[in-house]
């Protein structure tokens, strides 16, 4: 079985946001070309990787970033596009939303108070406002992911109560990562004034209602996050992020052997495995794949 199911494709580090906890390569960052990032894409189903994830940054950014979807679809990828929202609008979704599998935006607290503290003014209204037209999309699936840090701790528990309300009331399928936001990388953030302890992302867990949802959380602590994901950066090289750095396996092009490049780096296969396979695109659970496509997502 593979032990890859998912790559993280980073296609910029532009950002209208300056999110503290962001664990971006800095702004400006090379980035490939729309030939190259293509070539990118071609290469993820070359190796047998049945899911990408275009992140940034902000994706959207990317002039290209429609035509990118659509290859990865055409190259029978699950697709999942993850934005902090900026420049999303009702035009590209009706544009490229079929192309989309999964939809993720970053939300970091219950109210427009909360959410100011790691986001510019009118981020929370405007998530709320984007999660409202993706219900005209009702196969897209919607994701949340939230940063814990010492800004938003005590109000996450109110935050999920919004999501109680709220998911109900959406025909999109939701899930939520909620994860212990911490320094993976050579970022110059002032982590002494965001990081949470371990003990007390635990107490955040133990203290959240447990009940039956009307859709799932997962809990992410620095353990499990270290070497979870593997990540094409916005230059074309893979990396993975463990033990508090960035392991360059080289341009992800010139990979021959996925399975090969990986002793070494940090990457953490079983742990990956069962991240990535708490989630599957409708599209792939109603069209069973091809015995070739038959690889573990």
């Amino acid at each position: 079985m593979p032990s890859v199911a998912t790559l993280d494709f980073q296609v910029t580090s532009r950002c209208k946001q300056a999110c503290p906890a962001c664990t971006s390569p800095p702004g400006g960052a090379e980035e490939v070309d729309t030939q190259r990032a293509a070539a990118i894409v071609r290469k993820v189903r070359a190796l047998g990787v049945p899911r990408i994830v275009f992140t940034g940054g902000d994706p959207l950014l990317r002039p290209d970033a429609g035509l990118l979807l659509r290859l990865a679809r055409q190259e029978r990828l699950e697709s999942v596009l993850s934005t902090p929202g900026d420049v999303l609008t009702p035009g590209f979704l009706r544009a490229y939303g079929r192309w989309i599998d999964q939809l993720a935006f970053p939300l970091d607290g219950p109210n427009e108070v909360v959410t100011s503290r790691s986001k510019t003014a009118g981020h929370f209204q405007m998530i709320l406002d984007h999660v409202q037209m993706l219900a005209t999309h009702p196969r897209i699936d919607l994701k949340i992911n939230t940063a814990v840090t010492r800004r938003n701790l005590d109000a996450v528990p109110e935050l999920i109560a919004l999501l109680d309300r709220l998911a109900p009331t959406l025909p999109n399928r939701l899930s939520v990562d909620i994860y212990q936001a911490y320094p993976c990388t050579q970022q110059t953030a002032d982590w002494a004034e965001l990081v949470v302890s371990d003990d007390q992302f635990v107490d955040l867990h133990s203290n959240v209602d447990a009940g039956r949802r009307a859709y799932r959380i997962r809990w992410l602590d620095r353990h499990a996050l270290d070497g979870l994901r593997l990540t094409i950066l916005p230059d074309g090289r893979l990396a993975a992020f463990a033990d508090g750095q960035i392991h360059d396996l080289g341009p992800f092009v010139e990979i021959r052997d996925l399975e090969a490049a990986l002793p070494g780096s940090g990457f953490q296969p079983t742990r990956h495995l069962e991240h990535a396979q708490s989630w599957s695109s409708r599209r792939r659970e109603e069209s069973p794949p091809r015995q070739s496509e038959a690889v573990a997502h």
